[in-house]
């Protein structure tokens, strides 16, 4: 079995490949200024797709639940999903790859409600 080089952060359970987005806080402007809006000068979609692809690789490949995107505000978790579903709709829609707006105040507790 060949497992993929990924980096990613993982949540309490090391079966669900959980990925945390910084896209600004709840304010339109930094949005704006984000790296994943689309909009952005260094905007670079192959590359949230490209890891999406490594990180449900693993995940088949570890015998996980699924891949999680955890986006720090609500325009940049819309779009990711936009994305990730266009690029992969069978596991988009089957639940097993979806991004989560939680708000931008460092992302705790995800696990507690991502189950």
């Amino acid at each position: 079995m060949t497992t993929p080089s990924v980096t990613t952060d993982y949540g309490t359970d090391p079966f669900d490949r959980q990925s945390p987005k910084w896209t600004g806080g709840d304010n339109l402007s930094q949005w704006e200024n984000s790296p994943y809006n689309p909009n952005f000068k260094h905007y670079n979609e192959g590359r949230l797709t490209a890891q999406a692809d490594k990180l449900l690789a693993l995940n088949e490949d570890l015998g996980g639940k699924g891949v999680r995107y955890m986006v720090s505000n609500e325009w940049g978790a819309a779009h990711v999903n936009e994305v990730l579903s266009k690029a992969f709709p069978e596991a988009y829609a089957s639940g097993q790859l979806k991004a989560y707006h939680v708000p931008g105040n460092g992302m705790s507790g995800m696990g507690s409600w991502l189950q």
